[in-house]
């Protein structure tokens, strides 16, 4: 369950509706009448990306008109429903527990016609049963990656927001460092240090490495994106070096396996900041050999005899710049 920070669409209200327009095209493009994309507390950040809202527990699915608001069908109780309302551009918010029948009768309002399902092979496999046999003479189309393609590269209120997140990180870590006492008492400090901050969600691993030595790694959501950062503290420091190496071959047109060959013998791991809440469990198979964008936001970890090292990354001109590397946070 998420619970932290909270702040509504506000001002950046234009830049969901900006979305919503690009997704419905896309809608209209496919010859459907709306668009379902599902999401869950462990993955939602397609659908808080078009509306700002947090799925902080249970199960819904945004459904995107060709034309038209868009509406939320969730299992959610309704009792939620004016707190979504105040933090998100949603005004249409519909429960039931029986969620497929509730898509059913949402999509008979729209009149004849197909569905596009986003990213089908990610939802559970007896929802999307359960929906096609609620609506036996709908057809069902696929659209791939079509919303997080339009993620990959930041916007500008996406970037201002990974900059924060990255602050944040950043500052948790140093708290935890400078922490006294054991284990527990330093991630303490790192989660007080990061919800303090604003932080929603804090995801923490922390490796003991005997002798006092501590690997940790820590990924914050904040708003809605994400960053993520890697240290040892009073341990080896050979990952620290494949870091660097890595950092040194993170340009634009470089893939995920050149940077991982220029790391040289470590263990790395490359995960584009729209899958750090999943930590990658949902990106696609192809990202593995996909040319990086300049632009892009990556976080890479590197890990090596225990220790660990690891930074967020903006991709620019500039070359690859941490966004996790400042030295504090003020909340």
């Amino acid at each position: 369950m998420k619970r932290g920070l909270v702040a509504a669409a506000g001002e950046s209200a234009p830049v969901y509706a900006a979305r919503l327009e690009r997704m419905r095209a896309r809608v209209r493009e496919a010859g459907a009448v709306a668009a379902l994309v599902y999401g869950d507390v462990y993955r939602s950040d397609d659908i808080a990306h078009l509306t700002n809202l947090c799925i902080y527990w249970n199960e819904g699915v945004l459904a995107v008109p060709a034309e038209g608001p868009p509406a939320f069908l969730a299992k959610l109780s309704a009792r939620v429903h004016p707190w979504m309302r105040r933090t998100s551009v949603l005004e249409d918010l519909r429960a039931s527990q029986k969620l497929a029948q509730l898509i059913a009768s949402y999509l008979d309002e729209l009149g004849a016609g197909p569905v596009a399902l986003v990213d089908e092979d990610w939802w559970p496999a007896d929802l999307v049963a359960d929906v096609r046999a609620a609506t036996p003479d709908r057809a069902t189309l696929a659209l791939v990656d079509a919303i997080r393609e339009g993620r990959l590269v930041p916007d500008e209120r996406d970037l201002a927001d990974l900059r924060r997140a990255g602050e944040i990180v950043a500052g948790a870590l140093a708290a935890a460092k400078d922490a006294e006492g054991a284990v527990t008492e330093r991630i303490a400090a790192l989660e007080f240090a990061a919800r303090g901050a604003g932080a929603r969600d804090v995801l923490v691993h922390a490796h003991s490495l005997g002798d006092g030595a501590l690997a940790l790694e820590l990924t914050v959501q904040y708003a809605n994106v994400w960053a993520s950062a890697a240290r040892t503290f009073g341990g080896s420091e050979s990952a620290d070096a494949g870091l660097q190496a890595a950092r040194a071959a993170l340009v634009a047109g470089s893939s995920p396996l050149q940077i991982a060959r220029a790391a040289g013998e470590v263990e790395l791991a490359l995960v584009h900041h729209c899958d750090l809440g999943s930590a990658g469990d949902y990106r696609p198979a192809t990202d593995v050999g996909r040319s990086l964008a300049g632009g892009e936001v990556v976080a890479v970890t590197v890990r090596s005899d225990g220790a660990v090292a690891g930074d967020t990354f903006h991709i620019s001109a500039a070359g690859a710049l941490p966004l996790t590397a400042a030295a504090e946070v003020t909340a």
